[in-house]
């Protein structure tokens, strides 16, 4: 089931670069209905929509990447799980769905800090979260080691962010 599901997927990708590169003139070397997967081809029959990804340990594992927004009693009141490696995308959903929580739960009170990891920081997500009146806390960069943090004048958002 495995091996069929790679064929699949091998006979897609190869119909998609067909159609892409579609030319009269031009002589495609792989035919769709014949492409097989790559030799060292993969699938993870726990979770297949997970995906290989960078670790801290300069490895790579098979991972999923979460995101959640709690308060300040550690309740969560939104998270995600995602396939996706970058950070950046995640920030907006994540705030839709706790206006969406909050709005449901009729919970009273208000947030008002929203703590971030290098792989958040952008500018979309700064004002999004400015617009939904959190204050973002986000490295802007990450530094390596004994690498020193620039100065805070010439740095932008400076005024937002706490290092």
């Amino acid at each position: 089931m495995a091996h069929a599901a790679l064929a699949q997927q091998a006979r897609e990708n190869a119909a998609r670069h067909v159609a892409q590169t579609d030319s009269a003139d031009h002589n495609h070397r792989i035919d769709p209905e014949a492409a097989v997967p790559e030799p060292k081809a993969q699938s993870n029959f726990t979770k297949p929509d997970s995906k290989i990804m960078k670790t801290s340990g300069q490895g790579f594992d098979q991972c999923d990447n979460a995101q959640v927004i709690t308060d300040e009693n550690h309740v969560i009141l939104a998270a995600d799980v995602t396939n996706q490696v970058n950070n950046v995308r995640q920030s907006e959903p994540l705030l839709a769905q706790l206006q969406s929580n909050v709005d449901v739960a009729e919970l009273k009170g208000k947030l008002n800090e929203f703590p971030g990891a290098a792989g958040c920081f952008s500018d979309s997500n700064v004002n999004a979260l400015v617009e939904a009146q959190l204050d973002p806390y986000m490295a802007q960069q990450r530094l390596k080691h004994n690498e020193q943090i620039p100065e805070a004048s010439a740095m932008p958002h400076t005024r937002r962010f706490v290092f």
